[in-house]
């Protein structure tokens, strides 16, 4: 896209402000990910800052961490995707999933078994997951495409670009009723959910945004790669099945 990452997210990572406040410390925090994604856009935006450390299968990355942290460091984010990838590829309630799930279970097992004492292992999850049961299509869906310069987000988190929100946002709430909250950039951040919004991103936001609700999703297929499928699992929206995310916490 030729977007420098750094300059996209110029907000200083938890790496950066802790080193600006304990020089050196920096060295001491790990970021265990697929070696592929290190320096990636993502990671620059997110983890820059830390020490990158490259794990291609889980329990390379469960020894990479345990070792980590006998090493000297005082902090290690250990990330796996798999459970998130079947999910999308398979659905999340498919046996691919479980097996994935499964997979997870077994190398927090290990991992726990690594630590050096006084640990604390800190267990969460980004986001759930849903299986849509239905998809609307806004190419071929008038009443959805009037008005619409541009369409972005994801299928449970539309974001929609228009010189007229007020009569867009009108028309999405006629056309889908309940089955999607819809909102106006304005409204959508004054509820609060996303916090303190800064210039840029007010102006990188939707100026009509829709979650919807259940299992529909909505998805324009005029906009979509030749040859893309659908994922059978998908997220974004504001369903407890989306938000409602565990938080493990123990001392090992």
């Amino acid at each position: 896209s030729g977007l420098d990452p750094e300059e996209w997210q110029p907000v200083p990572t938890w790496a950066q402000r802790l080193e600006a406040a304990r020089p050196g410390i920096a060295k001491q925090l790990g970021a265990i990910q697929d070696p592929d994604h290190i320096g990636s856009g993502l990671t620059r935006a997110a983890w820059r800052g830390f020490t990158a450390i490259g794990g291609p299968a889980l329990d390379d990355r469960v020894h990479l961490a345990a070792r980590f942290l006998r090493e000297g460091g005082r902090f290690a984010y250990l990330y796996w995707g798999e459970v998130d990838h079947r999910g999308h590829r398979w659905g999340a309630t498919s046996e691919e999933w479980t097996m994935a799930l499964e997979d997870l279970d077994a190398g927090i097992r290990l991992l726990t078994r690594l630590l050096p004492p006084d640990t604390l292992l800190v267990l969460t999850a980004d986001h759930g997951m849903v299986d849509p049961s239905e998809r609307i299509d806004v190419a071929t869906t008038p009443a959805l495409s009037e008005g619409v310069d541009l369409y972005s987000g994801e299928e449970r988190a539309v974001h929609l670009y228009t010189r007229q929100p007020e009569a867009v946002a009108a028309r999405w709430r006629d056309y889908l009723g309940e089955r999607s909250w819809i909102y106006t950039k304005e409204e959508a951040i004054a509820t609060g959910m996303f916090g303190p919004v800064t210039a840029q991103a007010r102006e990188a936001m939707g100026d009509v945004l829709a979650f919807q609700r259940g299992r529909l999703s909505v998805v324009h297929t005029g906009q979509m790669q030749p040859g893309a499928t659908f994922m059978r699992g998908v997220h974004g929206s504001l369903t407890p099945t989306e938000m409602l995310i565990p938080l493990l916490l123990e001392l090992r």
